[in-house]
């Protein structure tokens, strides 16, 4: 597989008005057929060369700021590649840079629906909707009428558990750790006194338990971060 070199990180703007950062990038470049897997979603050998082409191309458009340009490309990608987890992540900071967080939750969820029972699309889906209720408290709770959610933010704790309990994986529960800091911290600002995020002590329990074991890492990792963090992708 020949070797692309995109930008260092290929978003730095934020899916939230408040901050929050969006997924780091995660091009495939040279890797065995385990690593490729687990990172695209895809049956291996599947992330040909003429995909990641195309991929550069629609993260070129994004750079240039083209976004409509990149969004159709990644779309049509996505068509095509629907278990390729990539090409939705890019996807996904063409809306973030849009600040266009439904969009990105809608992303996923579709993703979810074609990957059904995937832990990382339930991972993505699940921190998608974690930003929308951060971010976009009325976007929110007109999705969660919709749909018929009593809790959003239960709801998007209760993707990354199912996630974790498919595939436990570190990054799955750092980001599970975050949860009960942000809805803290979310309701601690004047803002919000009328909204009010809130997890039951069932979900909290489970959440410390899974993640008890990533600790030290958390408090190491989040030290010197912002408040508000999203996940890096394995």
């Amino acid at each position: 597989m020949k070797k692309l070199i995109g930008r260092r990180a290929f978003l730095k703007t934020s899916l939230l008005s408040a901050g929050v950062c969006l997924f780091s990038g995660i091009l495939p470049t040279k890797a065995s057929n385990s690593t490729v897997l687990s990172n695209t979603v895809s049956p291996p050998g599947s992330v040909n060369d003429d995909l990641l082409a195309h991929y550069k191309i629609a993260k070129d458009y994004f750079y240039r700021k083209r976004y409509d340009k990149s969004i159709s490309l990644f779309k049509q990608l996505i068509a095509d590649n629907p278990g390729t987890l990539f090409l939705y992540d890019g996807l996904a900071r063409v809306y973030g840079a849009r600040q266009n967080t439904l969009q990105v939750v809608e992303l996923y969820r579709n993703g979810l629906q074609q990957n059904t029972g995937n832990p990382y699309f339930l991972h993505r889906y699940g921190m998608a909707l974690r930003s929308l209720c951060l971010g976009n408290p009325a976007a929110a709770r007109q999705f969660a009428i919709q749909n018929e959610i009593s809790n959003l933010y239960e709801y998007a704790a209760g993707q990354v558990l199912a996630a974790n309990a498919l595939n436990p994986k570190s990054i799955f529960q750092l980001d599970l750790k975050d949860f009960p800091r942000l809805l803290e911290r979310f309701n601690d600002n004047p803002r919000n006194s009328e909204i009010m995020l809130s997890l039951p002590d069932e979900v909290l329990s489970q959440i410390n338990n899974v993640s008890s074991s990533v600790s030290d890492m958390w408090a190491i990792t989040r030290i010197s971060r912002k408040p508000v963090i999203l996940n890096k992708p394995i």
